[in-house]
């Protein structure tokens, strides 16, 4: 499984412009989550970090605007606060899904 950051993009004053409509499907799946609050934010917090070991640090994240994917549009699951405090444990999952694909 090969990190496939065709969703960002970075522009020359150091944003780092990211599509949601790529950036969520894509992880959502690869975390293997349903699209709800939860996963959302998961899967937000893995991409940024994705981003950030390849962008390096400090890192100017714009999400563009997209109402399909606002948090109020989705069931709450677990929430998204639960969503932020477990999302370490799904990036180490993905990680090592990661290094054996490859």
């Amino acid at each position: 499984m090969t990190l496939d950051l065709s969703f960002a993009q970075k522009l020359e004053d150091g944003r780092v412009i990211v599509d949601p409509a790529k950036a969520y499907p894509a992880y959502i799946a690869m975390l293997g989550g349903q699209p709800t609050q939860y996963w959302l934010e998961v899967a937000r917090m893995c991409f940024t970090e994705d981003l950030t070991q390849v962008f390096g640090t400090p890192l100017h994240l714009v999400i563009l605007k997209n109402d399909d994917f606002r948090l109020a549009r989705f069931p709450r699951g677990d929430g998204p606060e639960k969503g932020a405090a477990a999302w370490r444990l799904h990036y180490n999952r993905l990680q090592a899904k990661r290094r054996l694909a490859g």
